[in-house]
């Protein structure tokens, strides 16, 4: 008889204790997640580390934690997930004591450029019985920026009869010098109009002038994510993804040189806040910078390219470049390229059409971009 007085006092308080864990089991505990690294290339490997502190005196017998992440970024160690719309979800049990902290510690792997907000995650606590449980949802925000893959530039074909695409940014950054610093031989991709008469016939063989540039000149990279006529129609996330390749290629090759780069967008730039606008930024001098801004580049689009070139204008120099990288020009940024390269500013095209497709312009010099070279 005692004994199952002693079962029934048990199992009483087994039950309160259960319930006391259910209604009061979210109190005082604390859910994060900690980003190891949050500046990462497509493929690198980086830590997540979920942490739960339970800071009360009676223990949680029962938590279940589901963890929501997009799913472009997994978890190559996680045991147990299931797909949800577009997040991947990784689940797993705690037991945790009386003020304990457990950590569980993830590899994860980013298989796409973009910038990436993770912040859901759902607790279940219930009894040891597993009979009844209540949940609650926690939200702890955390922003991991995927950069687009580094591609040297000279591994991307242009159709420039075999100039690599090294020498096509140089070529761009010497074409309207101020100053000659002196004379080298000539070579296949030289222009006759930089050959040096008086040292070639002084020598008796073809000798070019050796450019420098003033301390002004700067780059400025246009990238364009207007892929057809109506502009927030028709998005080509292929096309998209190959112009900031070759964006970020042209801006560590000009970087290389020492010279500024300054970068804009009419793709929304996405940040922690939701979407920003981009207008050309001058002088980003850091190529970490750069690589920053492209993982930002969003496939949503502020405006037209005329538009956005409108909007600009205003602050063209003639002492800069600009490399418009584009799929897609449509009439009435054709005419007005061309009426800003007739007044002397510096235009470039790097053509990323689907076939070639974009006109020429006359007066505005453009290369097209053909695959990159295994």
């Amino acid at each position: 008889m005692a004994g199952y007085i002693v079962f029934i006092v048990v199992g009483i308080a087994l039950i309160y204790l259960g319930k006391v864990t259910r209604t009061k089991g979210f109190e005082n505990l604390n859910i994060k997640r900690i980003i190891e690294k949050n500046l990462v290339r497509v493929g690198e490997e980086f830590k997540v580390v979920t942490v739960i502190e339970n800071n009360k005196w009676f223990p949680i017998s029962f938590l279940t934690l589901k963890e929501f992440v997009t799913k472009n970024i997994k978890y190559t160690n996680s045991h147990k997930s299931s797909r949800n719309g577009n997040d991947f979800v990784y689940e797993n049990n705690y037991s945790i004591g009386s003020h304990e902290r457990v950590r569980r510690t993830y590899k994860a792997v980013a298989n796409k450029r973009g910038t990436y907000i993770i912040s859901h995650m759902e607790c279940i606590i219930g009894d040891m019985f597993g009979f009844s449980y209540n949940n609650k949802e926690f939200r702890d925000y955390k922003e991991i920026l995927v950069y687009p893959k580094e591609i040297d530039i000279n591994k991307i074909k242009f159709d420039c009869k075999g100039i690599q695409g090294d020498t096509i940014v140089k070529r761009w950054i010497y074409e309207d010098p101020i100053f000659i610093k002196g004379v080298r031989n000539y070579s296949p991709e030289s222009r006759m109009k930089d050959i040096h008469w008086k040292a070639s016939s002084k020598l008796g063989k073809f000798m070019v002038k050796e450019y420098d540039h003033t301390s002004d000149i700067q780059f400025n990279i246009i990238l364009n994510v207007q892929c057809g006529k109506v502009h927030w129609q028709n998005i080509n996330e292929e096309l998209i993804e190959k112009c900031i390749e070759v964006t970020a290629a042209v801006a560590k090759s000009v970087l290389g040189e020492g010279i500024p780069v300054g970068i804009g967008t009419n793709a929304m730039l996405v940040s922690f806040n939701g979407y920003c606008k981009s207008d050309i930024k001058p002088s980003l001098n850091s190529l970490e910078k750069i690589l920053q801004f492209c993982a930002r580049v969003g496939y949503d689009i502020q405006t037209s390219l005329y538009n956005y070139l409108k909007q600009n204008v205003q602050s063209f120099s003639t002492n800069s470049t600009y490399i418009l990288v584009t799929p897609y020009i449509d009439e009435d940024s054709e005419n007005l390229l061309f009426k800003l390269g007739k007044a002397g500013y510096s235009i470039k095209i790097i053509d990323v059409s689907m076939n070639k497709a974009l006109k020429n312009i006359r007066g505005i010099e453009k290369i097209v971009y053909e695959g990159v070279i295994q």
